[in-house]
């Protein structure tokens, strides 16, 4: 009776040393934290869009969560380093996916076709700097989403415990400011092409159809574009969450950690 009974204790007292707590959300702590941020923008974004184009822009954000799972699982497939830049076609497919969720919504790059409609959302009186910036949210709110959406790519999947962003904190942010870069740097291209043939078409019939006003649309989305993506989005949103999760990081992570077994 004695030895069964010691037996018994012996293995309860096993079974309560292999228990582990398993935290939930610390294989995605960064992404899950910069995808609440991301959140909020589409919320405010989703305010002053029609009802179709809400719908679009719900659609947009999906296909953003859509492409930062499918970039981390490019990086998986090819045995990428954690420090590895990400590629200028990944940054290049969200920067047209800005463009896509424009014409989604309903918008073109003619001054027609703004929706005027949408500058009385909240607002009962006629207020001209008020009402400008909700047309401006309305037409410019699919560059605004995937320009805040850009950090979200890199931080996908990135746990608290990940040993790369523990050593060289300053290469990841460099990481994120290049992608960031990257996403400006094509804005600007097609800015300054707009602007080219604009220039070269000045006496084309279609000047004033056509090209002057893809200019003109050229210009605010690209400077409303850089300044979101670099400096909300990189500079603010992703310095702040790599900042709180490296000082909360050195613990070690316990999701899937198998704990010592007791002698």
């Amino acid at each position: 009776m004695s030895t069964n009974s010691s037996r018994s204790s012996n293995s309860t007292n096993s079974s309560k040393h292999q228990r582990a707590a398993v935290i939930l959300g610390y294989g995605n702590a960064y992404g899950a934290a910069y995808l609440m941020f991301v959140s909020v923008v589409f919320c405010v974004l989703y305010v002053f869009q029609q009802p179709m184009g809400g719908i679009m822009l719900s659609a947009l954000f999906v296909k953003l969560i859509v492409c930062a799972e499918l970039f981390d699982s490019l990086r998986d497939a090819l045995d990428m380093a954690a420090n590895t830049p990400l590629r200028l076609a990944q940054m290049v497919m969200m920067a047209q996916m800005a463009y896509l969720g424009y014409f989604a919504t309903g918008h073109q790059f003619t001054l027609v076709s703004l929706q005027w409609s949408t500058a009385f959302v909240g607002v009962r009186e006629m207020q001209l700097l008020v009402c400008g910036v909700i047309v401006a949210i309305n037409t410019f709110g699919s560059f605004i989403l995937c320009a805040v959406s850009v950090p979200l790519a890199d931080l996908w999947n990135e746990s608290l415990g990940s040993q790369a962003l523990r050593l060289a904190p300053n290469s990841y942010f460099s990481r994120i400011a290049g992608a960031a870069a990257v996403f400006a740097g094509y804005n600007l291209l097609v800015s300054t092409s707009a602007a080219a043939f604009a220039a070269w078409f000045r006496r084309h019939l279609m000047v004033w159809k056509i090209f002057a006003p893809r200019f003109m649309f050229s210009a605010p989305t690209m400077l409303l574009s850089s300044a979101f993506v670099l400096f909300v989005a990189a500079g603010f949103a992703a310095a702040r969450i790599l900042r709180a999760g490296l000082a909360i990081g050195n613990v070690q992570a316990v999701v899937a950690r198998k704990p010592k077994s007791s002698n």
